[in-house]
This record gives structure tokens, C-alpha cells and sequence, in this order.
């Protein structure tokens, strides 16, 4: 989406969350809805599920509840709501790893997130953050590819773990930048930014580095947002440092099994849409480093068409293997 489409469409999101809801048919919803969050709870994916919860029931006769179905990298959630009754009972809160990142990580993955899915809203959007250690005397991401350049192969990054947002961002930041640097695994986020602070690796990109940017821990030298963010509006996008279109973004989004009637469909995306740009989910979400989203189906599907073909395409290129 362009930087003035989504403007333009946050305030018409805005608006329809301020305008009264049509009422539904006595079909829908017969009974309680339940969103099936594949990640344990207590995560990110899951204070996200239960805040989209909490706001859907308010517009609600019926309750709203969250059940984590967890397992295989997301997918274990993600195939029990494609082979759910599509009635509108079952939605599926899925990320960018469930809906994107799994489909060129894991060739037997028994779902396909073009298909098997009807989009509803993006709830959630998170940057990550380009850090590096203190120790480097690197202060900007042109600083850091020339670097780069005149050392090759000398370079190392954290991932934490194989087929993350964080891994496969850096590994799309090596490719778009020319740069031959090496991922270094962690078990995860924690032992990245250790590892980052000790000078052991070079650079990470990161959602929740920003209490190291600020305790000046880490070096923050870029953000992959296409905007600056309003928590660290002096750090500069990747794009504005001479990375043109670069962006990758932690998102997660409602979606329901395919199948599912079209009035239905218009009826969960217009309550979606709804507690996406709910204040009190916005307020929640801000606080957190991220931003809620609420853009359309139809959009929605192309970010998922689109993030298949990125992350795919850079998943075969740095040859990333899982298991």
C-alpha cells in the first residue's frame, strides 16, 4: 500500500469504527466465535488475538474466544481452521510466518494461504529495527554496506532462528545491498541482542530493540517501516538511506476458511476492520512499538500474495533450511 493510500484508508477505518454497526442476520453468529491462535499464549500473536477478542464482543451478542492451537512453526493452528466449517464461527489470527514465510520454508506444508483463506484485516503491523553493536564504528546503513564492501565475508548477523522475520530480513538486506555477510543462529531474540551488546555479532534486525536503542546499549541505524516510526522518529527507514522500497514488517491478521459465505465475509470484515481501529487496540498496540492496520480484504490478500513471492524468493536465494 502507498504512503497516501494508507492514510487515505486509515481515515475512512477511522471513520467506519465511529459509525453505527448495520445489524446482523439471526443466522450469524448462532453461536460463540472462536479465534485460534497458533502461538502460545502469552506472545505477541496471542495478546493480539485476545485484545481483538475482547473489542469483537463488544459488538456482539455472542462471545468471542480464543483458543491456541500450537505447533510445526504456526502451521498446526493454521490447518485446523482451513479445514473448519466455514460458517464464520472459526477465524484464524495468522502472522506473516503462518500466511507467508511457511509456504517456501516447508515444501509438505498442507495448507495454502492463497486459497484455503478468505483474508479479512491486517490487526497488527511491527518494524524491526536495524541495530548494530557499539563496538563497530558504524553509525548508518550506507556506513554499514560500504563496510561491508570493503570487508567482505568479515560481517556476521543474529538470527534467531531459522525462517524468522528477523533472519530472512537480514538476508533480504544482504541481497538488496549487495554484501556478503553470514547469519549466525541464536535459540532467540534475547540471545541475538546478548550477543550484539558483547560485540560477538556485527548487526540484527529486531521488533523489540528499542529499549536498547535507547539506553544507547545498541546502535539503531534503520528501521524497515517505508515511515519513520512515531516511537523512534530519529532513527531513518531503509528506504530513505538508499534501499529504495525496502520493507518487511511482523503482521498479524484475521482470516476465515474459505468457503465461507459471502455475507458473512462482509459482516466479519467489517467487524474486524472495526476492532483493528478500535482506540483501545490502537492505544495498546502504539504502546508497544507497532501499529494497527484494519485495511481491507482485498488488500489483505495482496500483502499475502506479495510476502509469498518476497520471502520465498529469498528463502531459495539464502538457501534456508529448517528441521
Amino acid at each position: 500500500m502507498t504512503k497516501m493510500s494508507r492514510r487515505s484508508f486509515v481515515a475512512g477505518t477511522m471513520a467506519l469504527a465511529a459509525a453505527p454497526l448495520p445489524a446482523f442476520g439471526q443466522s450469524f453468529p448462532s453461536r460463540a466465535i472462536t479465534i485460534v491462535c497458533p502461538q502460545a499464549a502469552g506472545g505477541g500473536a496471542d495478546t493480539w488475538s485476545r485484545l481483538a477478542a475482547e473489542r469483537l464482543q463488544t459488538y456482539l451478542d455472542s462471545p468471542v474466544v480464543v483458543e491456541n492451537r500450537v505447533g510445526a512453526s504456526t502451521m498446526i493452528g493454521a490447518e485446523h481452521v482451513s479445514q473448519s466449517r466455514p460458517d464464520g464461527h472459526t477465524l484464524l489470527m495468522g502472522s506473516v510466518t503462518t500466511l507467508a514465510i511457511n509456504v517456501g520454508l516447508f515444501p509438505d506444508i498442507r495448507y495454502d494461504p492463497r486459497t484455503d483463506f478468505i483474508p479479512l484485516t491486517i490487526v497488527t503491523s511491527f518494524p524491526l529495527y536495524m541495530t548494530v553493536t557499539p563496538k563497530l564504528d558504524v553509525h548508518s546503513v550506507p556506513e554499514l554496506i560500504a563496510y561491508a564492501k570493503e570487508h567482505p565475508g568479515e560481517l556476521n548477523y543474529g538470527a534467531p532462528g531459522a525462517g524468522t522475520s528477523p533472519h530472512l530480513t537480514a538476508a533480504l538486506f544482504a541481497s538488496v545491498a549487495d554484501i556478503d555477510v553470514m547469519a549466525v543462529p541464536y535459540a532467540g531474540a534475547p540471545d541475538v541482542s546478548l550477543a550484539l551488546k558483547r560485540g560477538d555479532i556485527h548487526f540484527a534486525f529486531s521488533s523489540s530493540a528499542l529499549p536498547d536503542i535507547e539506553s544507547g546499549e545498541l546502535r539503531g541505524i534503520g528501521v524497515s517501516s517505508l515511515e519513520r516510526t512515531a516511537q523512534a522518529p530519529d532513527i531513518p527507514t531503509i528506504d530513505e538511506q538508499g534501499l529504495t522500497g525496502f520493507e518487511s514488517s511482523v503482521w498479524n491478521g484475521l482470516v476465515a476458511p474459505a468457503g465461507t459465505p459471502a455475507d458473512i465475509v462482509a459482516q466479519l470484515e467489517e467487524l474486524c476492520i472495526r476492532a483493528a481501529t478500535d482506540p483501545v487496540l490502537v492505544d495498546r498496540v502504539r504502546d508497544l512499538g507497532g501499529d494497527t492496520v484494519g485495511n481491507t480484504s482485498e488488500e489483505f490478500a495482496e500483502v499475502i500474495r506479495n510476502d509469498i513471492e518476497k520471502w520465498s524468493a529469498i528463502i531459495e536465494e539464502a538457501d534456508v533450511k529448517v528441521g
